[in-house]
C-alpha cells in the first residue's frame, strides 16, 4: 500500500487563500467538494475532481469549526459566540438559522445526516437536523473536548477530552455508557471504524491507541520513532488502512487492523513543512486531504497494491442514492415553496401596508385641507347664526367618523388575510412532517428489500460454488483416468518394439543362411539341368549306367539341403 506519486508534491488547491491555521475540513459523500475553515475568518469550499475555488466567504469574527452532512448542501459552521445553519446551492451560501452558542468548540455531522454534535464547554448538545430542536445534552466531562465521532447507525456518540479521557455516550439513555480515562495522555483526534467497534486515537506523543468499545479496554499501545508526537489519525472507510499526521509534515500510512510486531506495509511521506492539523479520507478510499496549521491544503492520490477492492460499508441513507435522494429534493422543494410563500406573504403584506399608509395619508391630507377649507369657512361665517356653526360641526364630526369606521374595516380585512396564510404556512408544516414520515417508512423498505437481497445473492452464490467444485472434481477424476490410460498404453508400445528388436535379432542370421542357400540351389540345379539335358554319351565316358548314378550323387552330396544316400 502506498500514496501515489503520479502528482509529484501535494498539489495545492487554487490560489493560497489560508493563511493561518486550518481548523476544521470536511467532505461530503454525494457532492465532490471540501469545506475549510481558517484562523484567517475564512471559509472555502472546493471542487475535489478541479482543484478549483468554488466560494470563499469572509467573515469579521473568528470561524471555530465546520461540518458538511452527506449530500452537500448543507453546513453548520461555528463561531465564537453562535452557530450558523446554511444552506450551498448553485456556489451561493445561504444562511437559514443562526443558535446563540457560546462557545462552540467542536461540531460534527452524524453519518445520516439527522442529527449534529455542538460542543458547548463541557457539554455536548444533540440537535434534530429536521426540527432544529434539541434532543439530547450530554453532560460529564471535566476538561476540554478535542474531537467527536459518531457511529455507523447514529445509536452513540465518542468524545475524547484533553484529560486523557474518552467517553462513549448512548444517545437512547442519554447516560455515559462507558468511560476510559489514561494518565499522562492529552487526546488530539480519534477515528471510528466503520466495520467494528474499534476506536483508534491519538495524543500529544508517539503512541497510537487501539481501543475496542465493547470492553472499553486499550487493547494496543503501538510507538511510532518517525514522530516526536501525533497530530492527526483518519481511518479509511472500508478498514483496510490508516492514515496518521504528525510533527513536520509527515504523512504515515500503514494497514489495519495493527499488531504488536512489525507493522505491515507502512510508509513515510513528508507530506508538508509543517504540523498536519486535519486529515479527511473521501468514501470511495481514493483521496486524502490534509490540512496544516499554516494554512496549506493538498489531495493525495490513494493506491493499492496486490489487493482487490473491498466493498465500503454504505450508511442506510447511501443504499438507494436515487431514491433517497429525490426525498430530500422533495424536502428540499417543500422549504423553498414554504420560503417562497412567507416572501410573497411578507410582500403582500408590505404593499398593504404601503397602501394602507399611502391612502391614510392622502385621506388626512384631505382631512387637512377640508378642515382648514371649513375653518377658513367657519371663521368667515362666525359672524353668522348659531345654526350655521353648528350645522359645520355636525358635519365635522361626521367626516371623523366616517374615517374611523374605514380604518377599523381595513384593519379587519388585513386581519382576515393574515390568519388565511397562517392556516396555509401551518397546513404546509404539517405536509412535510407527513413527507418525512413517509421518508422513513421508504428508507426501512429499503433497507429489509437489500437484505433480502444481499442474502439471495450470497445463496446464489454458494451454489454455484458448489456446482463449480463438483464439475472439478469430475474432471479431475476423468484426467487421471485418461493418464492411467495413456501410461498403459505406452508401455505396450514400449514391450512391443523391445519385442520387435529381439525378434529382428534372431532373423538375421537365418535370413543370411537362406540366402546362401538359395545360391547353393542355384548352382545345384544347374548341374542337374546340364546333366539331365546334355547326358554324355556312354560310348565316350563309361559304358556303365550306374557310373551316371554315380555322379549325380557326387553333385547332389556337394549341398547340404540334400544329403547323399546311400541307397
Amino acid at each position: 500500500m502506498y500514496i501515489s506519486r503520479e502528482i509529484g508534491v501535494l498539489t495545492q488547491l487554487g490560489p493560497k487563500v489560508h493563511y493561518k491555521a486550518i481548523t476544521g475540513v470536511d467532505m461530503s459523500w454525494h457532492k465532490n467538494r471540501v469545506v475549510s475553515v481558517s484562523e484567517d475568518r475564512q471559509l472555502c469550499v472546493w471542487n475535489a475532481k478541479t482543484g478549483e475555488s468554488e466560494l470563499c466567504e469572509k467573515y469579521n469574527m473568528d470561524v471555530i469549526g465546520v461540518t458538511m452532512d452527506q449530500t452537500g448542501f448543507y453546513l453548520y459552521i461555528g463561531f465564537s459566540h453562535k452557530v450558523n445553519f446554511c444552506m450551498l446551492r448553485y456556489k451561493t451560501l445561504t444562511m437559514k438559522r443562526s443558535f446563540d452558542l457560546m462557545p462552540c468548540s467542536r461540531i460534527r455531522f452524524s453519518v445520516t445526516g439527522s442529527y449534529v454534535a455542538l460542543v458547548n464547554n463541557l457539554d455536548v448538545l444533540v440537535l434534530d437536523n429536521i426540527y432544529f430542536e434539541p434532543v439530547h445534552v450530554l453532560s460529564g466531562n471535566t476538561s476540554r473536548i478535542t474531537k467527536l465521532a459518531w457511529s455507523y447507525k447514529d445509536d452513540y456518540l465518542v468524545s475524547c477530552a484533553a484529560d486523557g479521557s474518552i467517553i462513549q455516550w448512548k444517545l437512547s439513555t442519554e447516560d455515559r455508557r462507558k468511560c476510559l480515562t489514561l494518565e499522562n495522555v492529552k487526546f488530539v483526534d480519534i477515528a471510528l471504524s466503520f466495520c467494528r467497534d474499534v476506536l483508534v486515537a491519538v495524543g500529544n506523543s508517539p503512541y497510537i491507541y487501539t481501543l475496542d468499545l465493547g470492553s472499553m479496554e486499550v487493547a494496543r499501545i503501538l510507538a511510532w520513532q518517525s514522530f516526536v508526537y501525533i497530530s492527526s489519525v483518519c481511518l479509511a472507510y472500508s478498514d483496510r488502512f490508516l492514515f496518521v499526521g504528525g510533527n513536520d509534515g509527515k504523512l504515515l500510512s500503514v494497514m489495519n487492523p495493527l499488531t504488536s510486531e512489525e507493522p505491515r506495509n507502512r510508509t513515510l511521506h513528508p507530506a508538508h513543512r509543517t504540523d498536519i492539523s486535519e486529515i479527511k479520507i473521501s468514501p470511495g478510499n481514493d483521496m486524502l486531504v490534509t490540512g496544516t496549521i499554516r494554512g496549506t491544503l493538498a489531495f493525495w492520490s490513494i493506491h493499492v497494491e496486490g489487493a482487490t477492492r473491498i466493498k465500503v460499508p454504505i450508511p442506510v441513507t447511501l443504499i438507494e442514492k436515487h431514491v433517497l435522494m429525490s426525498y430530500v429534493k422533495t424536502i428540499e422543494e417543500f422549504t423553498i415553496t414554504l420560503n417562497n410563500i412567507h416572501f410573497v406573504f411578507d410582500k403582500k403584506m408590505n404593499l398593504l401596508e404601503r397602501s394602507l399608509a399611502n391612502e391614510y395619508e392622502e385621506e388626512r391630507k384631505q382631512y387637512e385641507a377640508e378642515t382648514k377649507r371649513k375653518q377658513r369657512h367657519l371663521s368667515q361665517l362666525v359672524r353668522c347664526n348659531n345654526k350655521e356653526r353648528s350645522a359645520l360641526k355636525t358635519e365635522l364630526r361626521t367626516l371623523k367618523n366616517n374615517n374611523r369606521s374605514r380604518r377599523e374595516r381595513l384593519q379587519i380585512e388585513f386581519c382576515e388575510e393574515f390568519v388565511q396564510q397562517a392556516l396555509k404556512v401551518k397546513q404546509l408544516q404539517l405536509e412535510i412532517q407527513l413527507g418525512s414520515q413517509q421518508y422513513e417508512r421508504k428508507r426501512e423498505q429499503i433497507m429489509e428489500h437489500f437484505e433480502q437481497e444481499k442474502n439471495k445473492e450470497m445463496r446464489m452464490f454458494n451454489l454455484e460454488q458448489d456446482k463449480k467444485k463438483t464439475y472439478m472434481n469430475h474432471l479431475e477424476d476423468k484426467v487421471l483416468q485418461i493418464q492411467d490410460r495413456l501410461l498403459s498404453k505406452i508401455r505396450k508400445q514400449f514391450q512391443l518394439k523391445d519385442c520387435l528388436a529381439e525378434v529382428s535379432n534372431k532373423l538375421i542370421p537365418s535370413h543370411k543362411k537362406l540366402v546362401h542357400l538359395e545360391s547353393e540351389i542355384d548352382s545345384t540345379l544347374q548341374d542337374l539341368s546340364d546333366m539331365l539335358f546334355k547326358p554324355p554319351k556312354l560310348s565316350q565316358k563309361c559304358n556303365d549306367p550306374q557310373d551316371f548314378h554315380r555322379r549325380v550323387r557326387v553333385v547332389l552330396t556337394k549341398t547340404s539341403c540334400f544329403p547323399c544316400q546311400n541307397n
